[in-house]
């Protein structure tokens, strides 16, 4: 494996994302409109590809999650399951709705209200 020289990231970034299709291989967004970065592995160092700027970041995030919650499964097996978890519940939803969570109708209904309030203020506000 060869070691890059600082001067060439930017070759081989663009040549990686020409090779891509100018695609983010885990967004699927567009490389050209974005600030691209040479993605790399922090365990070895090896180039694995071309992504957004966001999915560079997220992605390091997430695998921090998973190594800080893989106590006995490894990192990808984790991650597997979190993924295979969330397919599961997506399809096969239980009945039951946490008690906190709002619901898209309960949403609007809120902004409605605030913005309601925050016209009203004004409206006092002037006369």
């Amino acid at each position: 494996m060869r070691k890059l020289k600082v001067a060439e990231v930017k070759t081989v970034r663009d040549k990686l994302a020409a090779k891509q299709g100018y695609k983010c291989p885990l967004c699927g967004g567009s490389l050209k409109q974005k600030d691209p970065v040479l993605d790399h592995c922090h365990d070895t160092g090896s180039i694995r590809a071309v992504l957004c700027r966001n999915c560079n970041g997220m992605e390091g995030k997430i695998r921090t999650a998973a190594i800080r919650s893989a106590s006995t499964a490894g990192m990808i097996d984790w991650l597997e399951n979190l993924a295979t978890y969330w397919r599961h519940y997506e399809q096969n939803p239980r009945p039951l709705m946490y008690p906190t969570h709002k619901t898209e109708a309960e949403k609007r209904v809120a902004r409605n209200k605030k913005a309601r309030t925050v016209r009203a203020k004004a409206k006092k506000e002037s006369e």
